[in-house]
């Protein structure tokens, strides 16, 4: 297909020797193979040079080279003052973004956040980001190249693990959730194994919290306060408990969920969690209870 040819060439291009593609690497008709493979992917994205993502790319038969747009939209003239007094000025212009294929599919994310450096094959630009920097080709037609330099936590938030207390490390999860929920899954059915990774991540950097269908134990009954953002129905098939987000599809918002927001009136009496995958912790549940009082 065009899309792992292209992805050749880039590695080649980069002096590298070695590929590793999930489509050709992970047997897909193998339900158990599949959830011991994504297991490891925290292991094998973070452990890589470099991910290419293709971005622009609807299929695998599509390609992602030579797909970048020139940008023709409206900008806005600045009037600034440079440091001498010298009058002078910016052109600031707003770049829509964030529309490419590969950014609205739920897997991708995980596979990103996974990574330590990306190369991003959009349509309108190519991105290079790592836990310090964020360069962007902004597509404009005398080739401008933008540098910018964020704070680790804006462009790779898993990787500021490290430096965040347990209560921000929820909250993260709460905005990684809210993100993967936006986003489209081709099987609903792998609601849960798709952000299962960023939870395995997560749970390195919290080992005493014990992760149960979705939601950490330390922050319920908190959890139970998330909601849908849009009408949905339950799917047929069980995807997860009834109290759970995992267990419902589309868009879901947890924006008042930490302790912090009102004193605790319940409390935990007992959980269980049974796995689909013994070896995927993080994974799907074929069941899970939640006792409270």
């Amino acid at each position: 297909p065009r899309t792992i040819q292209d992805a050749i060439k880039i590695t080649h291009e980069l002096g590298f020797d070695y590929l590793w593609v999930d489509s050709l690497c992970i047997i897909q008709d193998d339900a158990v193979e599949i959830a011991q493979e994504i297991a490891l992917m925290p292991l094998i994205y973070s452990n890589a040079v470099v991910t290419i993502a293709a971005s622009s790319a609807r299929a695998v038969t599509d390609g992602f080279l030579g797909h970048d747009t020139i940008f023709d939209g409206p900008a806005t003239r600045l009037s600034t003052i440079e440091p001498d007094g010298t009058p002078g000025c910016v052109f600031a212009v707003l770049i829509p973004d964030g529309g490419d294929p590969l950014h609205c599919r739920g897997w991708a994310l995980q596979e990103a956040l996974s990574s330590t450096r990306l190369l991003d094959y959009g349509t309108r630009q190519l991105r290079f980001s790592c836990s310090v920097v964020l360069y962007n080709d902004e597509g404009f037609r005398d080739g401008w190249t933008r540098s910018a330099t964020y704070f680790g936590w804006d462009i790779h938030p898993v990787l500021d693990l490290f430096s965040r207390g347990t209560e921000n490390r929820i909250q993260l999860w709460h905005n990684m959730v809210q993100k993967y929920t936006d986003r489209r899954l081709s099987i609903p059915a792998d609601r849960s194994l798709g952000i299962s990774s960023i939870a395995s991540i997560i749970s390195s950097k919290i080992p005493q919290d014990e992760y149960i269908a979705g939601h950490w134990k330390s922050n319920l009954p908190e959890d139970l306060l998330w909601s849908v953002r849009e009408q949905v129905q339950r799917p047929k098939t069980f995807q997860g408990p009834s109290w759970s987000w995992t267990g419902v599809n589309g868009p879901i918002g947890l924006n008042y969920a930490l302790p912090r927001f009102a004193p605790r009136r319940a409390k935990v009496i007992s959980t269980t969690n049974v796995l689909v995958e013994q070896s995927a912790p993080f994974s799907a549940v074929k069941a899970a209870t939640l006792v409270l009082r």
